[in-house]
Formats: C-alpha cells, structure tokens, sequence
C-alpha cells in the first residue's frame, strides 16, 4: 500500500512539473498594454490563463456615440519569440507577430518588419 503511494505521489508531481514545463506563456507578457498609433490607439490585455482581450479606439471616430471602438475576446501563446493570437475563437482572425519584452516596453513586429511599440499600463 505505501510503495503504490509512493509512485501515486510521485506521478502527480511530475505531472504537475510536465505541465508547468509546457505552459506556452511568457509571464512578463501578462499585463496590458497600450499601443498607440497614428489615428487609433490598440491595447492587449494578455492573462495568466492564454486569453485576453483587443481593444481598438479609433481617435477619428466618434468613439463617445460608439462608434470606432471594438473589444475582441484573443486567446494566445509565446513560443522563442513569437506571439500567437486567435480572435474570438476563429482560426481565420489569427496572427503571428515576433515579439520582445523591455522593461515596460513590448516591442511587436508582424510579417512586413514593420514594428510598433506598446507600453505596459
């Protein structure tokens, strides 16, 4: 009885290593961000879970009658540099950016090379 305690014990903490081990979250992505750019401001919010939400405010809209705003639920993973986003479960809105984190500046590139920084809020 206690030799298969044992290796019950022993499976559980090394299936809670296993999956610590694979979690596809870089922890100083968590937070939100805010990204301005000419004419509309995007902001991530990224949680601990993998989901978050995009908010886009337009500054040539009405934003007070709501219009030029919109907030989307993401899911993401971080992977050796990369961002992985999927828009309200849809396979088809998903985006790839490289990323990297200094100090409170998150710098995203998407595919062109174009790049953008946001700050963390």
């Amino acid at each position: 009885m206690k030799k298969k305690r044992k290796y019950l014990f022993l499976t559980l903490i090394l299936t809670m290593f296993a999956l610590t081990a694979c979690s596809k979250i870089d922890s100083k992505i968590i937070g939100t961000w805010e990204c301005p750019r000419n004419g509309y401001t995007a902001t991530y919010v990224f949680k601990s879970d993998g989901t978050g939400n995009y908010i886009f405010k337009s500054n040539e809209i009405n934003v007070a009658a709501g219009e030029g705003e919109t907030n989307d639920e993401l899911t993401y993973e971080t992977q050796k540099g990369k961002l992985s986003m999927t828009y309200n479960g849809s396979k088809d809105a998903s985006l790839e950016l490289e990323y990297k984190i200094d100090n409170d500046n998150l710098i995203l590139k998407n595919a062109a090379g174009s790049e953008f920084t946001c700050t963390k809020k």
